[in-house]
């Protein structure tokens, strides 16, 4: 039943972890950083933005496109809501979960495995579709009847070049980032 927990949204949030209310802004000497509710990979989740710099502090809630690392916490519909917030932000760059850094701005140096040209708001537009598609293809199962290990195993078919790339990449940032 993992699948249903995870893409449907029926887990429970963790228990015995203390979660506190942050400001709606957090202020620096040098920043002021607007604070994001974004639940979805996991509960009491938030993301930061520097509007000045059109810098989005994602996290954990944007791994990458597809996202082939379910856990217990992952709850869809929250996490699509999470994707609409952001979508409409003005972002030239995001840090992702295991700081990959996602930019459209020329003036930063590419890195492998450690910042990427690419936009934002267009990665951000891809995982919401693709989220959209597991939910569905999860609904469509459940409508057949089928078991939850062979929904949880159709939403990332290894037939796909796309579970394999993003596989790879997943496991080898866990890999670098320790």
């Amino acid at each position: 039943s993992l699948a249903r927990r995870t893409v449907m949204g029926e887990a429970e949030p963790a228990t015995g972890i203390e979660l506190r209310r942050l400001p709606d802004v957090l202020h620096t000497p040098r920043v002021s950083l607007q604070v994001i509710s974004s639940p979805g990979h996991c509960e009491g989740h938030v993301s930061l933005y520097d509007a000045t710099e059109q810098l989005l502090i994602a996290g954990d809630s944007f791994l990458h496109t597809v996202f082939t690392s379910p856990n217990r916490d992952v709850r869809i519909d929250r996490w699509l809501e999470t994707l609409d917030r952001y979508s409409a932000l003005s972002i030239r760059s995001m840090v992702s979960g295991h700081g990959v850094v996602h930019t459209r701005r020329t003036d930063v140096a590419t890195s492998a495995f450690v910042v990427e040209q690419a936009d934002p708001e267009c990665l951000i537009r891809e995982q919401r579709r693709f989220m959209q598609w597991a939910r569905a293809a999860l609904r469509e199962g459940e409508r057949r009847g089928l078991p939850y290990s062979v929904i949880e195993a159709s939403l990332f078919p290894w037939s796909r070049s796309w579970t394999r790339t993003t596989w790879f990449k997943d496991e080898s940032i866990r890999l670098f980032s320790c």
